[in-house]
């Protein structure tokens, strides 16, 4: 069994402060040989409120988040504090050596996050992105389809990924200049710079429509994005509300080709559908069920992670992509 390896976490307000705590994580972090020492949470009043979470019962509280930087049996830290704050406790991790995953959307700057690419790469280190789809096997096979062709070149692509008002109050989305697209449609921005590269042009239509609805304060709650390729001849158009009333059912990604399409709705759990112009690579004309595997949130990424610090493996995305999704949010949030 290779040496272990121990993690630390800075925050649990980001809405995804669990990812490496969930049954499935643990269970990947023991079998790899992998401890989490702690967690620091830097506001007493989030701290009081969710440390007895089932999630955080039987974890260590660090009183200062020197405590973690100093600690050479360190290896990484999880950012998870306010996206608006996270990096500030980045830059420190990794200026202490340490490697780290980062949550989404990882601030509200594209300099300032290429600057930590060049603090890691100076250091040896290593920056995961918090984007959960990155292995979800419906975005798999969508990805593979277009890079192999299957269903011709892809001229028109549509992702959705709505929220509710309970959702914006539980986690301030109002502070992000973009707001509900800013903070829920990151992951979807991923799969578009995964699938196409950088847009030529972005017109983001963010609209405030909330207008006191569920006392929910000012900001962008309803937004349309078009993301022009031009080399590729194609668009992208990625749709946000805060405003719905059950969306896990209707989020969905579609890529049209020449050739074909696909169709993934719901994303979770992913059900895919293809349709082919002619049979080919297997798959007969027309529309067809494609069987996709439902994976738990976040155990794949904890499972990279760990073995590219360990040099196992390389990652599935780079800095330069990274880069490009941020510099995308941000254009769209602009």
């Amino acid at each position: 069994m290779p040496e272990q390896l121990r993690f630390a976490q800075i925050g649990i307000a980001h809405t995804h402060a669990n990812n490496a705590l969930t049954p499935e994580s643990r269970a990947v972090m023991q079998r790899l040989n992998v401890a989490m020492a702690g967690i620091y949470e830097p506001d007493p009043d989030m701290l009081r409120a969710r440390r007895d979470r089932a999630e955080y019962r039987d974890m260590r509280w660090y009183d200062s988040y020197d405590e973690i930087l100093k600690d050479p049996t360190i290896a990484a830290v999880y950012i998870q504090s306010w996206p608006w704050e996270c990096l500030y406790w980045a830059r420190k991790a990794l200026e202490a050596g340490k490697h780290i995953h980062l949550d989404k959307p990882p601030g509200l700057s594209a300099p300032m996050l290429r600057s930590l690419y060049d603090i890691a790469a100076s250091k040896g280190l290593h920056i995961q992105m918090g984007y959960m789809w990155r292995f979800n096997a419906g975005f798999e096979f969508i990805l593979k389809s277009v890079r192999e062709g299957l269903i011709g070149r892809v001229t028109f692509a549509r992702f959705r990924a709505g929220s509710v008002p309970e959702y914006w109050h539980r986690n301030s989305v109002h502070q992000f200049p973009g707001g509900i697209m800013q903070e829920e449609s990151s992951h979807l921005f991923d799969q578009v710079v995964a699938l196409f590269g950088r847009p030529d042009r972005v017109t983001a239509v963010n609209r405030s429509d909330a207008r006191g609805f569920q006392g929910m304060p000012p900001g962008i709650d309803n937004s349309v994005v078009v993301l022009e390729f031009e080399a590729q001849g194609a668009m992208a158009v990625i749709e946000a509300t805060a405003l719905e009333t059950s969306p896990g059912p209707h989020r969905h990604a579609e890529i049209h080709g020449l050739d074909g399409s696909i169709i993934m709705m719901p994303i979770e759990p992913p059900k895919v559908e293809l349709c082919l112009r002619e049979p080919r690579a297997g798959y007969k004309e027309g529309w067809q069920n494609i069987p996709v595997e439902d994976r738990a949130r976040y155990f794949h990424d904890v499972e990279e992670f760990i073995q590219v610090i360990r040099g196992e493996r390389q990652p599935r995305f780079g800095p330069d992509h990274d880069l490009t999704v941020q510099e995308t949010i941000v254009r769209a949030a602009s």
